[in-house]
This record gives structure tokens, C-alpha cells and sequence, in this order.
């Protein structure tokens, strides 16, 4: 809440006696939870009751509102001088009455009975001033503030008799009578712009001033009316004011058919065209009837000619109308009308009443009829004050008007106080002195068909008018034609074109005529256009009559492209004078801004290229200046020149501007101009230069969202070069406005989140994102004044497709990098080979738009256009850093000088990748929500997914810091309501963390209002009290109040207890109320009450009876709700608790069953861990044995072949050595030993061996012997097999002696395994008696 900065220094007691002096009827200010604003308010009942002292206050005049007298809602009104004002908004009557009833205001009948006619005299007042201002329409041009710019129409009418101007495309836009301080405004919602300080009717078409919101140039308002200001349909007869300068003539010729008219017809030119007498033949009927050469023909049989422009016309009618006569009727009335020579003045005399004595002279028009006033005192006056044509009477008086102007000028504003009885008199003496503000002295009956009073049958009117009466006599003075005006100049505007003229004011009336009525005539004479012939046509197409009092003159509506002519009439009563005829004059729109697009150059010279929109279209016909600063030499220039300035037909070929001084900077502006004004082009400097050096790249670092480049280019910085340098990026940098979020190289738009990292990552292209700028200001011209092609252009479609669909179908490459860019097809980006980029000028002379497609024309058209030159960002030294990147792009750089006549660029650098912590985000809004607070937060975080921050946030006071939080905005969780917090946030990436944001403003989350129930309604005198139940809001975890409605409407009630009264209702008439419960998160309505009806007849003891019972009532029922609550919530806490101790006993079985399921399921693990081992280990005996099996047989195999060697080596030496023994070794033990050699068993005799078989192998051992050590090794082998079978055997038994115990003691069997008790852990035993 804002703080009065006096009531911030008043003490306590101060403050405390102020509040205790509040009566009915003074000024405070109470403030506005919904609004977070004071208000000023009025006192308008104080009342007591159980809660304390309550103060009713009317605000705004559309709400009241019950505040307690010592709150903080609530605090005295500093005094200022709208004091008198704001009174006058709420009125509250004294109460005459019982002093003690402090609970009723009461307004007398007489007042509200006043109150009611001062308001509908208003109402009809403004409703008569409305039909008058229903005429009026206001065109704005110029305006610097563009949204102004168009048409306004009628609106409203103020009480004050002002009327209120809306814009017809936007109805906040108003033109409106500022009433305190007497001036007319601009305003856009409350807000004013521009200003002009009048008093008028209307408001002023100059004299306007801005205020900090709006721009130059300040407004030109035009005035004009919806009715078609054309010349009457009868010139002569229905005109009152042209009326008075013809004699109306009307003849009767007979016998047409046999005899002719008797004149012959010319053309006569006065004001307007007309057809008149030429000449009278002698003895004929236009003789006999007095016709004369300048007779204008008005009408013939009813037919009106006074329109009728020529002499055949005419003639042709008039023959008609006689070959359509009857043989029996040969007559034809024809109407004339001839000049007046002189006209009349009179002399009032021998009147009684001396003052109406004197000269009387001609001075306007009343009730169809001449008015005439007395030379010396302009408010007497001769007037037909009644006319009854049927009955051709009229009456004619002399009378006194304007009696009461001087007192009513002096008059003040006086508040009036009404008593209760007499009311009524004093209401009709004052409607009555209002009526009469006139005098009337003299009266006459007279005929209805004259022009001019009578002379005599004056008849005296009392208590003014003395006898004798009055007596005319008139005077025939000769009519002096009015002083000749002179058209000065004829100035074309936007469908408009401003007369200028002078002509002599004194000779404009007769000097006998002092107080006659003078006016000027203006005549427009239109020349139209013809597309088909591609001219103007030589007779006029429509003429137009405007009436005016002074120069200059603004001719509106007129058509852009024709051509006009105009004349100026000098009219008073009696006569009128033609000036010359004006020179023709085309009115045209006013030329549209220009644009420079681009400017190239080489070595002295300079290319400029514009273009201006529809700049040659018919209603425009613009030419072009060229203004550059310092002037350039004029001797060998390519075009006219004319004050220093170029003067360039068409904008289609750049403008060359020669001998330029390498280095020299000039300013060049290019303006569009034609007769109605001129329009300038932003100004642009360029200066011309030789081509740049060779740049030598040298270092490039990277940094966190940011890239540094170091290089070497000597002599950049000479005079006549004077280049700067260009960064390109591959991928190109993203745009301020791009902050997470990549380009496509086809135009789509793709998160950095969804980018991939892959090989494609550093090829992946970056285009700049189009400004979210470009498409509102598109709309909203600043500066150009559009025309229906340019609108056209804008927003409409070309070729029957959308222009926003053909831009959509387009890629943005970058500007003269590529052939076929923008400037590639304009002609202005072609780069030679060698990196010399000289932009070639266009030397052909192009028609059309140019040729510049709709694209490019669109895009110069846009109001954030920058010329191509100016696009690139331009450096100028080294180091450069380039700023934003992205984190985690791979980037290559390089280098470019340019100046205008060309440029040269370096290789590309290396790879580099820039990576760092995010930014520091920034809180942007709070919203308060049930039990939450939704963060909205800002983050600028180039990155790509690898980089990509997520945020925390933190509360204050703390609760649990949120993390990894994707974006924003974000809801802020599990927080008490009616709790102050704040909160900061930071990003969080894989680089590191920023630093935290500013802490937030304080947010405090709420619980939504409950919905009030059970309204009641107590009926009294004016007044019904309306209670209802619902929870207190006061509290902090509400902070709500409630708001009360009627139907019908009344007042809205803004009340924080849960009971409001209404006063000041209509007795007998049916009410129904609805309460709200409102605060900062939600609201929630009540249903509608039943309908109360307030009676004069209830007793305020009843009354007060029946509310303390319906409060008490109240209370129990809300006590009752709460106990129903509080119970509800017990029911609820035990179903909870109930259900959660379910959930834990579901919870406990489902994890005992789980770790019997484990046992068994480790217990099954370990006997299949077994029998694994165990096939296992028997795999590998058998691999081995097989192994073994094999090794014996190589083994057996190797001795047997040694055996047959051996024995043939002794076989040899048996054959060397024949003493020897056959087949005997005598080297061996055994043939060394004694005794007796051992026989075989082979059995049987010893059989002779034949000669041939000595020398054959015999075995080393005999077959017995190995068949012996075959079974001893067997034997061998099966006594170890049988070994391992037994401790095989063993270990089973024992495993099975195990799982036996454990299901027997699963059973409840008293035998157990010793085996099961002796491996058995403490561990186990718990858990098996878990299982079990």
C-alpha cells in the first residue's frame, strides 16, 4: 500500500483524533485489495453494532464500502481544491428529522423531484446538441503519433453539450473537451498525447500540442459533415438566403400551339450557369407581358429549367410540354426570375414606446421571410414570428430580443438548496424567465404570401407596447453589387485543396444595410480523370457550392489525380459578385517516404539506390531530390541541379554522384516531392575509399558465449581507405531474441535441445531469427502515408497468393554472400574473383517495380528495413569479440576488410568450441496460487543440449530447494497459505553455476474462498440486510473480502464480515442479492438469494429483532459446519490411518513371503551350484582319463617300435658276430646271470625254429607279461575310481541329510540334521523362523 506521505508524519493521538471527528457527509480514502490502490470516498452512514463501529462509504459513485473507523483500510483525505467537485458526485441530504436515528439517511421527495429535472434537462439538451453534433465527421493527418491518423466519428454528448469523437478502426482512440480545463485532447485509454487549450464547439483544425507520450509532427484536424453539401433542388424558390435578390415572375401564355412564346434564349452567367432571355420579338406575348433580356427561366408547368444547363435543353423541355398539352388546354405557365435593382428599407414611427423608433434595414431570414433591424440597436428587430400557410395568416412583430444576455453571461454557478415545499414555484417562475427572453412591442396580422411587413394595423401588445402604434413607411434604395473577391492561391492537398482569396470587407454590405448578413460563396467546378484516354476532359463533371465566412477555404472530398476549378462569390441579401476563375488545380496524396536500400561505390564515386513506393501513381505524381552534405562539385554531374539538390526523375537506376573525395564522409538524404509537400528519407553517410588490404588472421579464443579474434591488416586505417572489418561465423551467431533456439537452413524452427552431436554438428546452419518487431510496426506505418496499392501491398495478396505465403516459401541467406541472395539479384553483392567484392552499379534503365520481385519489395517496404550496406556489423580494430554464440557449437572463423569499392578476406581459422556456467537468470513474475507460487523467469542461455542449463529455486524462508528444473515458468510447491515468501534462481549446467538472481518481492499463497451458503435477507424501510455463512476471510490464509450484488443493480457492497446492508431502495420492488468471496487467487459465488421486498410498513424494532435472530442463526449454522467439519476430517484421518496400517500389513506379508522365496530361491542356488561342481569335476576326469588313454597308447606305440629297432640292431650284430647266441644280448643282466634259463609258458616242446626266422623280431616282452601289467594297472585305476565315488557319495548324503532337516523342521518334526544344526548361523535360524 502506498503511504501518504503527510499522514506519515502524524503521531498516534493525531491520527486517533482525526478519525474520532469523522462524520456523515466528509471525504477519506479507503484502499482497494483488488486494485492494491486508494480511492477517494465518501462518508455516507456510521453505524454501531456487536463487531465495533463500521463507516459506509460510497466510492467511485458505483460501490459501497463498509470499513471499520480505526483500520488500516481507512485514512483521512488530504484537502485539495476538487473538494467542491467531488461533493457534487455524491449528494446526501440533512436529515431534518429524529437526530438520535443515526441509521437511516433520508432524502426528501422535493430534492430527488429537482435532482430528476435538472437531469432530464440535461439529458434533452445533450440529446438535442447530439442530433446537430451526428453531422460532423473529423479526418487526422500528419500526426506524429500515427495510431491517430484517420477517421473520426460521433460518439456521445457530454452533460456540458461536448461532443466525444471515437476512432472508427479503434474505439479507445477519443478526441474529446477536457471540461475543468477547458480543453480538447487526444486520448488513448486515459492516457492524453496531444492537446489544444479551446472552448469551441469543435475541435481546432491547428494549434495542437504534445505531451510526453506523443510524437512530432503534431496533428491536423479536418472538420467536415456526412450530409452532401449540394446546391437545393430549386435555386429560386426553396434558398431563403438566395431568395431575396430575384423578383419571382410567373406568366401564363396562351394559344402556344398557333402562336410562339415571343423570345429567344442565351446562356447568362452569374453564380452558376442558367438560361435567360436573349431578346423579345415586338408584339408578342413576352412583349405584352413585360419580359427583358436577362430573365432567368426557373420553371415551366411545374417542370423545373434553373438546372438545365443549356439552350437545347431547355427548348426541347419547354417543346414537350406544349406537345403534351390537351386541344383543350393551350396554356403554359412559365416562371422567371429577374434581378432586383432595388430593394427596400423602411422607417419605424409615431411608435408609442419611443425606443422602437427609427431606421430599420434588411438583415436576414425568419420563418421564410425577410428580418429587419434597427440601425442603432441590433436587438430590436421586424420578424415573422408565426406563418400557417393553409390559412395565409402570419403574424409579424416588433420586438426586443436577447433581453436577458448580459445577465446571463454575469451569472454564476450557484448550488442550490431546495426546501421541501414551494419547489414547484420557484421550478416554473424559472423554466418561465428562461422561455421569455424577448420583448415584444408591436404585432400585425398579415398574409402569409408577403414578403415584407405591413405598413399599418399595428396593434400595441401590453405591458411594453404604448400607444400609439407603430406606423412603416419604405424606402426603394438602389442595390449595390458587393466588392469583387480576389483568389489569391489555390493550395492542392491530400483530397482537399485550400482556397485563399481577400476582398474588400466594407464594401460587402450597403452601408445603408449596417447589421445585413454576408457570406461567401465558394464554387467547385470538377474536372474528372480518364483512365481510357489517359487525360482530363474539357467539360466539368459535377459542380459543388460551399458557403463560408472567411479565408482561407478547405475544399474536402475531392478526388486525388482530377483536376479542379474554383470561384469565389461575394453574397449578401441582396446581390452577389463572381471573381475570376482559378487556375486549375490537382489535389494529390501526400508523397510516400522514400527509402535508401543500399549505397555502393568505387575510387570517387558513389551509387545510391531508393526506392519509393507508387511514387508516380496519379494521385501522387512525386519527382525525387538528391541533398548531400557537404555539397559535391556540380560541373560533371550526371543530372539537373537545382539549390544544390539532384533533381532525379524515377527510381529505377541508382543515382552516380562523381568526382568525390576518397575518404570524405557525406550525408545523403533523398526526398519525394510534389505540389501538395515533401517527404524525406532517412539520412545515410557513406564516404568513398580505395579497396582494403589483405587481413591476416592471427589468434581466435573462445570464451563463455563468446568469441575473440586477434589479426593483422596494415594500412586499413589510411585516409583515402579507411575500411572496416567483418566477422563471419560458421554456423552464423543467433539473434538477441534467439535464446535457445536454432534456424534450420530450410526455415524451421528447432530447439537447441532437440540439436543433435553428431558429425553433422558443425555443418548445422544458423539464420537469423526475423524480429518479432517487424510484423507490428508492418501494420502501424510511423511515418508513410499509404496508399490503396501500398495497402495493397502490405497486407493484401498479389497474384491471388498471400504475401506472407510467398516471403514463407523464401530462405534469408546471408546478404551478398551467396549469387543468389537479395543483393545477388538486385546486382549489388556480385564479388569478383580475387575477394574483391566491388558491388557493379546497375546502368539499365528498368520499368515496373525496378525489378525487385514481391519479396524484396515487401521486405524494403517493412518499417525496420536496413539498407544492405549497413546490415553487417562493422568493427573497427582488433581484438573483436563476437557476441552471443552458442556453447557447445564447433565454430570457424574468418576475417574480411571492406570499404565500398570492394573487399579482401582471410582463411578460415580452426575449430573452436565456446562452453561456460549459464547467465544469471531474472525473476520476471509471481502468481500467488493455492498452497504454490508460479515462477516466471528469464534465462538468455545459448547452449546446446550438452550445455543446456536447468535451474534451482529457492524459497525464503527456506523449505526444500527445487532442482533440475527445466524452464520457466514453474509452480513453487507444498507452501503454507498465508505465508510471505521469496524466492531466487539460478542456472545450473555441466561448466558450472551462475550466481543467484535478485530475491523476488514478497508473494503470499492463499486458499481459494470457500463458496457463502444460506443467504438470508431481513427487509426494512429502503433498505434490506443481507446475511449469509461462509468461512472468516479475514484471516491469513484467506485474505479475501467479500463482494455483495443486487438485481436490480444498485450498489456493489464490498463488506470483510459475512453481512452487508443496502439503502435506498425502491419500496415494494422485488430484490435478489448474490455474494462473492474474492482475494488474489480465486472467487466463488453464491446462488441467488430469495427475493426480498422492503416495506415502510416493518418496524425498525422488528427489523432489529429479526436481525439479531437471523445473525445468531448464522452463527450456529456456521458453528454446526465447523463441527461437521472438524468431525468429517477425524472420520477421514482415521479411514486414512485405517487404510495405511492395511497398506503396512499387506506391505509386511508381501515382504515376508519375499525373503522365504529368497531362502528357498538361495538354498536351490546352492544345490544346483553343487551338481554343476559335481558334473563338472566328472567332465574333467573324463577328459583326463581320455587324455591318459591316449598318452598310454603313444607311449605303447613309441615302445613297440623301439622294441623292433633294438631287435634288429642285435639281429645285425648276431650277423656281424655269428659266435654269439642268436636273438641274445649278452650285454644284459640277464644274460650275465647264472643258471638255468626259464622256460615259457607257452607249453608244448620247444619247436624248431627254420633258418629264415633268426633274423625276425622277437618282442622285448613276452605277451603274458603284458597282459599282467594291463590287469595290475587296471586294478589300479578302478580302486581309485571306487575312492572318489565314496566321497562323492558321502557329500551327498550329507546334503540330503541337511535339506531333509530343514523340512522336517518346516513340518513341526522333532528330528533334526546334525549337519543342518552344526552349518546353521544365528542368522539363518531367524530367518527360517521368519518362514516359518
Amino acid at each position: 500500500r502506498q503511504l501518504n506521505p503527510i499522514m506519515t508524519e502524524l503521531t498516534a493521538e493525531m491520527d486517533k483524533n482525526i478519525r474520532s471527528k469523522w462524520v456523515v457527509g466528509d471525504w477519506v480514502e479507503v484502499y482497494s485489495k483488488s486494485r492494491d490502490q486508494w480511492f477517494p470516498a465518501k462518508i455516507i452512514e456510521i453505524y454501531d453494532d456487536d463487531d465495533g463501529e463500521w463507516l459506509a462509504v460510497v466510492v467511485e459513485n458505483t460501490m459501497i464500502k463498509e470499513v471499520q473507523r480505526f483500520t488500516e483500510d481507512v485514512r483521512p483525505l488530504i484537502s485539495n481544491d476538487d473538494d467542491d467537485d467531488s461533493e457534487a458526485e455524491v449528494e446526501s441530504s440533512e436529515d431534518d428529522g429524529d437526530s438520535d436515528d443515526s441509521e437511516s439517511l433520508s432524502y426528501s421527495e422535493d430534492d430527488e423531484d429537482e435532482k430528476e429535472k435538472l437531469e432530464r434537462k440535461r439529458k434533452k439538451a445533450a440529446k438535442k446538441l447530439s442530433k446537430h453534433h451526428e453531422m460532423v465527421v473529423i479526418f487526422v493527418e500528419r500526426t506524429g503519433s500515427t495510431m491517430f491518423n484517420g477517421k473520426y466519428v460521433y460518439s456521445t454528448t457530454t452533460e456540458e453539450g461536448y461532443p466525444i469523437f471515437e476512432h472508427v478502426d479503434n474505439k479507445h482512440l477519443l478526441i474529446k473537451q477536457n471540461e475543468e480545463e477547458l480543453r480538447w485532447e487526444f486520448s488513448s485509454k486515459q492516457q492524453v498525447y496531444y492537446y489544444a487549450d479551446s472552448d469551441q464547439e469543435f475541435p481546432p483544425s491547428s494549434g495542437w500540442t504534445k505531451t510526453k507520450l506523443g510524437d512530432l509532427p503534431n496533428p491536423g484536424v479536418r472538420l467536415d459533415s456526412i450530409k452532401k453539401q449540394e446546391a437545393d433542388d430549386n435555386f429560386f424558390e426553396d434558398d431563403p438566403y438566395k431568395f431575396s435578390p430575384f423578383l419571382i415572375m410567373k406568366y401564363k401564355f396562351e394559344k402556344v400551339k398557333s402562336e410562339p412564346l415571343g423570345f429567344d434564349l442565351q446562356i447568362l452567367s452569374l453564380h452558376q450557369q442558367f438560361v435567360a432571355v436573349k431578346s423579345i420579338k415586338p408584339e408578342s406575348q413576352a412583349e405584352n407581358f413585360g419580359i427583358l433580356p436577362g430573365d432567368i427561366l426557373v420553371s415551366a408547368n411545374g417542370t423545373d429549367l434553373s438546372k438545365m444547363k443549356s439552350i437545347k435543353e431547355v427548348s426541347s423541355t419547354i417543346e414537350q410540354i406544349i406537345k403534351s398539352l390537351a386541344e383543350e388546354h393551350k396554356e403554359i405557365s412559365i416562371t422567371f426570375a429577374r434581378e432586383k435593382k432595388m430593394f427596400k428599407v423602411m422607417i419605424c414611427q409615431r411608435a408609442g414606446s419611443k425606443v422602437v423608433n427609427g431606421k430599420y434595414s434588411i438583415q436576414g431570414k425568419e420563418n421564410d421571410a425577410l428580418m429587419f433591424a434597427n440601425n442603432e440597436n441590433v436587438n430590436l428587430k421586424i420578424m415573422r414570428i408565426y406563418v400557417n400557410e393553409e390559412e395565409d395568416e402570419a403574424i409579424w412583430a416588433l420586438r426586443e430580443v436577447d433581453i436577458h444576455a448580459k445577465d446571463s453571461k454575469k451569472k454564476p454557478k450557484i448550488k442550490k438548496k431546495h426546501k421541501k415545499t414551494g419547489g414547484n414555484e420557484s421550478d416554473s417562475e424559472s423554466s418561465a424567465s428562461s422561455e421569455e427572453n424577448h420583448r415584444d412591442y408591436y404585432i400585425v396580422l398579415a398574409s402569409a404570401k408577403e414578403e415584407v411587413p405591413p405598413e399599418c394595423a399595428w396593434e400595441a401588445v401590453d405591458p411594453h407596447g404604448l400607444w400609439p402604434a407603430a406606423g412603416l413607411q419604405y424606402y426603394d434604395v438602389k442595390v449595390i453589387p458587393p466588392s469583387k473577391p480576389i483568389i489569391v492561391r489555390c493550395q492542392p492537398n491530400p483530397n482537399a485543396v485550400q482556397i485563399r482569396y481577400e476582398c474588400d470587407e466594407a464594401g460587402r454590405k450597403p452601408k445603408v444595410c449596417p447589421h445585413m448578413e454576408v457570406w461567401y460563396e465558394i464554387e467547385m467546378r470538377h474536372y474528372k480523370y480518364n483512365m481510357e484516354k489517359g487525360k482530363t476532359s474539357k467539360k466539368p463533371h459535377d459542380t459543388k457550392i460551399w458557403k463560408t465566412d472567411e479565408s482561407p477555404f478547405v475544399a474536402n472530398r475531392l478526388v486525388n489525380g482530377d483536376d479542379y476549378e474554383f470561384i469565389v462569390r461575394s453574397c449578401n441579401h441582396i446581390a452577389s459578385t463572381n471573381s475570376e476563375t482559378s487556375q486549375r488545380v490537382t489535389p494529390l496524396q501526400l508523397p510516400p517516404k522514400p527509402k535508401i536500400i543500399d549505397i555502393t561505390g568505387k575510387p570517387g564515386e558513389l551509387y545510391v539506390h531508393f526506392h519509393c513506393p507508387n511514387a508516380k501513381d496519379r494521385e501522387i505524381q512525386a519527382k525525387f531530390e538528391i541533398i548531400v552534405d557537404p555539397p559535391i562539385n556540380e560541373e560533371h554531374q550526371d543530372y539537373e541541379i537545382k539549390e544544390h539538390r539532384l533533381l532525379v526523375d524515377n527510381d529505377n537506376k541508382p543515382v552516380r554522384l562523381r568526382n568525390l573525395i576518397n575518404g570524405c564522409k557525406y550525408q545523403i538524404i533523398v526526398a519525394s516531392v510534389n505540389t501538395v509537400g515533401v517527404t524525406y528519407s532517412e539520412p545515410e553517410s557513406a564516404f568513398p575509399s580505395k579497396e582494403p588490404p589483405q587481413p591476416l588472421l592471427k589468434k581466435v579464443e573462445a570464451g563463455n558465449r563468446e568469441i575473440i579474434v586477434h589479426f593483422d591488416c596494415a594500412g586499413y586505417d589510411k585516409p583515402d581507405i579507411r575500411a572496416w572489418f567483418e566477422i563471419e561465423l560458421d554456423p552464423p551467431p543467433p539473434s538477441i531474441d534467439q535464446a535457445g533456439i536454432l534456424v534450420n537452413a530450410d526455415g524451421t524452427l528447432q530447439d537447441i535441445d532437440s540439436k543433435g552431436s553428431g558429425d553433422d554438428e558443425k555443418t548445422a546452419q544458423h539464420n537469423r531469427q526475423k524480429s518479432r518487431m517487424r510484423t507490428k510496426l508492418a501494420r502501424k506505418s510511423r511515418w508513410r502515408r499509404q496508399t490503396m496499392s501500398q495497402k495493397l501491398l502490405m497486407g493484401g495478396s498479389i497474384g491471388g497468393m498471400p504475401i506472407g505465403a510467398q516471403l514463407s516459401n523464401m530462405s534469408s541467406p546471408r546478404m551478398g554472400a551467396q549469387p543468389g541472395g537479395i543483393l545477388g539479384k538486385m546486382g549489388f553483392g556480385a564479388d569478383k574473383a580475387g575477394g574483391a567484392g566491388v558491388a557493379a552499379p546497375i546502368d539499365e534503365e528498368k520499368t515496373g517495380t525496378g525489378g525487385k520481385s514481391l519479396a524484396q519489395l515487401a521486405e524494403i517496404d517493412a518499417d525496420d528495413f536496413v539498407p544492405y550496406y549497413r546490415r553487417s556489423t562493422r568493427h573497427h580494430g582488433t581484438p573483436i569479440k563476437i557476441s552471443p554464440v552458442v556453447n557447445g557449437i564447433s565454430y570457424i572463423v574468418r576475417v574480411k576488410a571492406v570499404t565500398l569499392s570492394g573487399s579482401k578476406i582471410s582463411a578460415f581459422s580452426e575449430a573452436i568450441v565456446p562452453k561456460g556456467p549459464p547467465p544469471i537468470p531474472k525473476i520476471n513474475k509471481l502468481i500467488p496460487l493455492e498452497s504454490s507460487v508460479e515462477i516466471d523467469f528469464v534465462c538468455n542461455d545459448y547452449a546446446t543440449e550438452e550445455y543446456k542449463a536447468t535451474f534451482d529455486v529457492e524459497s525464503f524462508p527456506q523449505t526444500v530447494t527445487m532442482k533440475s528444473i527445466p524452464a520457466s515458468p514453474y509452480a513453487f510447491p507444498k507452501l503454507n497459505n498465508g505465508r510471505a515468501y521469496k524466492f531466487h534462481v539460478r542456472g545450473v549446467n555441466k561448466e558450472g553455476r551462475s550466481k543467484w538472481s535478485e530475491v523476488s518481492a514478497p508473494v503470499t499463497p492463499l486458499k481459494i474462498p470457500p463458496q457463502p451458503i444460506e443467504l438470508r435477507c431481513v427487509a426494512y424501510d429502503q433498505e434490506i440486510t443481507v446475511f449469509w455463512v461462509c468461512e472468516e476471510l479475514k484471516t491469513p490464509e484467506y485474505s479475501g473480502w467479500y463482494e455483495v450484488e443486487s438485481d436490480p443493480p444498485t450498489f456493489t457492497m464490498v463488506v470483510t464480515r459475512s453481512q452487508a446492508r443496502f439503502r435506498r431502495l425502491t419500496n415494494g420492488k422485488k430484490y435478489t442479492f448474490k455474494v462473492t468471496a474474492v482475494n488474489q487467487v480465486g472467487k466463488s459465488t453464491s446462488d441467488t438469494s430469495h427475493p426480498c421486498v422492503p416495506d415502510d410498513e416493518i418496524k425498525k424494532e422488528e427489523y432489529n429483532r429479526a436481525k439479531k435472530y437471523i445473525a445468531c442463526e448464522v452463527k450456529e449454522i456456521l458453528l454446526k459446519i465447523r463441527k461437521e467439519q472438524k468431525k468429517q476430517r477425524a472420520h477421514e484421518k482415521l479411514v486414512k490411518l485405517k487404510a495405511t496400517q492395511t497398506q503396512q500389513q499387506k506391505k509386511d506379508s508381501k515382504q515376508k513371503q519375499a525373503a522365504y522365496e529368497k531362502v528357498i530361491a538361495k538354498k536351490q542356488k546352492k544345490k544346483k551350484a553343487q551338481e554343476n561342481k559335481r558334473k563338472k569335476e566328472e567332465q574333467e576326469r573324463l577328459e583326463k582319463k581320455k587324455k591318459m588313454d591316449e598318452q598310454r597308447q603313444r607311449v605303447m606305440q613309441n615302445k613297440r617300435r623301439m622294441s623292433f629297432l633294438a631287435k634288429e640292431r642285435i639281429n645285425n650284430m648276431d650277423a656281424k658276430f655269428p659266435g654269439r647266441a642268436g636273438g641274445k644280448n649278452q650285454n644284459t643282466a640277464l644274460a650275465m646271470m647264472s643258471g638255468k634259463k626259464k622256460k615259457g609258458k607257452m607249453g608244448g616242446s620247444k619247436k624248431s625254429t627254420p633258418k629264415s626266422s633268426v633274423n625276425a623280431a622277437a618282442p622285448l616282452l613276452s605277451a603274458a607279461e603284458i597282459s599282467k601289467l594291463d590287469k595290475l594297472r587296471d586294478s589300479d585305476e578302478n580302486q581309485k575310481r571306487t575312492s572318489k565315488k565314496t566321497k562323492l557319495s558321502s557329500n551327498n548324503s550329507n546334503a540330503s541329510n541337511a535339506s531333509s532337516g530343514s523340512r522336517s523342521s518346516s513340518r513341526g518334526s522333532p528330528r533334526k540334521s546334525k549337519n543342518t544344526k552344526a552349518k546353521g548361523s544365528k542368522k539363518k535360524g531367524k530367518v527360517e523362523k521368519q518362514v516359518d
